[in-house]
């Protein structure tokens, strides 16, 4: 799935269709940032019954410049590996894999 400026991901994307559970999000950073907004783990669990794991990757390979940002639903109490940040940054041409499981997005 394309996505460019700030894409708030809906639960309702097609995790549970999919055996992998796995949603891939082509980042289109030549036009500017790239902000992603991830819903609560809690709502996805609610309707995929699982773990899920999100592809991050920058399309256009223009992140160095219009950086790609994954932010976490802290409202729900989730947060991005590491704690207190719920924040992470794509470099140039790479693929970030982000896991949901439990409260917390971990970053591969």
């Amino acid at each position: 799935m394309d996505v460019s400026g700030t894409f708030n991901l809906p639960v309702s994307v097609s995790w549970a269709q999919s055996q992998t559970r796995r949603v891939e999000l082509n980042c289109l950073t030549a036009g500017g940032t790239v902000t992603i907004n991830l819903p609560s783990i809690a709502d996805i669990k609610a309707v995929n019954g699982g773990n899920v794991e999100l592809v991050v990757n920058d399309a256009d390979g223009n992140a160095g410049a219009n950086n790609i940002t994954v932010v976490a639903d802290a409202g729900a109490g989730d947060t991005l590996e590491g704690g207190a940040s719920h924040v992470v940054s794509v470099n140039d041409e790479s693929n970030v894999y982000v896991i949901g499981n439990d409260s917390t997005w971990v970053i591969l």
